[in-house]
């Protein structure tokens, strides 16, 4: 990113706890997951829902999340997601870049997996706040095993900070959409090239 380092500004001036970096975490998980979908790499049908609790070195982390996906014709799919999360105690930079779930934790608000056409954690905070909405037409298919795509996209998120309840809200939300072009091959391969655009720029 252009400019000054904010990390390093904080650092210098003892905002950031220089005892944190590096950090080494521990982390103890646990949670409710139910998952209907026919494909965890690229489902068409099913839904997908997470409740979860972690407590790591000095903090804890509550996360809910939720993914649609239907398919109201054989070639075309309609996804969406809402999820967010909360975190309590005294949470270092490095855990407040992740967010977590059941089958990883990710890097946000920012990047693929949360914000596209942001650099990935662009924004970071205590609380973060994701929603998303995919249409996937398959332009060639054979069968469910083979497929290429054209994807559309438009993804929203902010992070709340100190002091800010997590909650609904279409104030303060970062916003980006674009185009994929994705080759799907049997169940578990999935290649994607995309561009995404934003307030700051495309990706």
């Amino acid at each position: 990113l252009p400019g000054p380092s904010v990390f390093l500004t904080d650092l210098t001036a003892g905002t950031v706890d220089p005892a944190t970096v590096p950090f080494t975490d521990k982390v103890v998980r646990a949670g409710l997951v139910l998952d209907t979908r026919e494909s965890e790499v690229d489902p068409h049908t099913g839904i997908f829902v997470e409740a979860l609790f972690a407590s790591g070195t000095g903090y804890t982390r509550t996360t809910g999340d939720a993914r649609l996906q239907v398919r109201p014709v054989r070639r075309l799919v309609l996804a969406g997601r809402l999820a967010a999360e909360g975190m309590g105690g005294s949470p270092p930079l490095a855990a407040q870049q992740e967010m977590e779930s059941s089958e990883r934790p990710f890097v946000a608000v920012g990047g693929y997996y949360s914000l596209r056409a942001f650099y990935d954690g662009r924004f970071t905070g205590r609380g973060k706040l994701l929603g998303g909405l995919e249409a996937r037409y398959a332009v060639i298919a054979v069968g469910d095993a083979v497929e290429l795509k054209l994807v559309a996209f438009y993804d929203a998120g902010r992070v709340f900070g100190p002091g800010e309840a997590v909650r609904l809200t279409t104030t303060g939300l970062h916003r980006s959409g674009g185009g994929e072009v994705a080759l799907r091959l049997l169940r578990n391969s999935l290649v994607v090239l995309g561009y995404g655009h934003s307030s700051e720029g495309g990706r």
